[in-house]
């Protein structure tokens, strides 16, 4: 079977910090592609910010040798869009598709694992993170009675973000809290 030529126009994107960065790598990744696939035309657009970071993208039409090929591409840099311009049809082998199933499928479930993973560690960097506020807190009413300021000052995290600790460590019964202060004794 002679191999079907698929094109495409293919968006990708960046996004990161700081601008000229992300421009950069935008223009290397494409430099990278072009070594491996046939691009046909290229529109580069300026990194815009978003919040605190950029975004910048660019619009290729790329020649691939058949489906599989053009399958292989969005599994390796993610696209954020892909649009089929030509053929308007087309053929792939049952063993192909069974690769391509096979290949979706293994790459799925490493995504969910990894994820899982994540997770997992994320639940434990969380659990350590408030025992060492707890500690950090309790260390330092126990030389002295502070304020949620001076907790704040000497751990070095906002006052919003540690009044939830200081407050549960109340609640728990491990340290009190007496005219605004925190303290081991009321």
């Amino acid at each position: 079977m002679e191999a079907q030529k698929v094109r495409v126009r293919a968006i990708l994107e960046i996004l990161g910090a700081p601008k000229e960065h992300v421009e950069r790598s935008l223009k290397e990744y494409v430099v990278a592609i072009r070594k491996v696939h046939s691009i046909e035309k290229e529109v580069h657009h300026p990194a815009e910010q978003k919040e605190n970071m950029f975004s910048a993208f660019c619009e290729l039409e790329i020649v691939f040798k058949d489906p599989l090929e053009l399958l292989d591409f969005c599994f390796e840099s993610m696209p954020s869009s892909v649009e089929i311009i030509e053929p308007e049809f087309l053929r792939m082998s049952t063993s192909d598709m069974t690769d391509f199933l096979n290949d979706l499928q293994a790459r799925l479930h490493f995504a969910d694992m990894t994820v899982k993973n994540l997770k997992a560690q994320s639940t434990i960097l969380n659990k350590n993170a408030t025992n060492i506020f707890n500690n950090f807190i309790v260390r330092l009413v126990e030389q002295k009675s502070c304020s949620i300021r001076e907790l704040s000052d000497a751990i070095g995290v906002s006052e919003n973000e540690l009044l939830p600790f200081a407050e549960q460590l109340v609640e728990s019964g491990r340290i009190n809290k007496k005219e605004g202060k925190y303290c081991i004794h009321a």
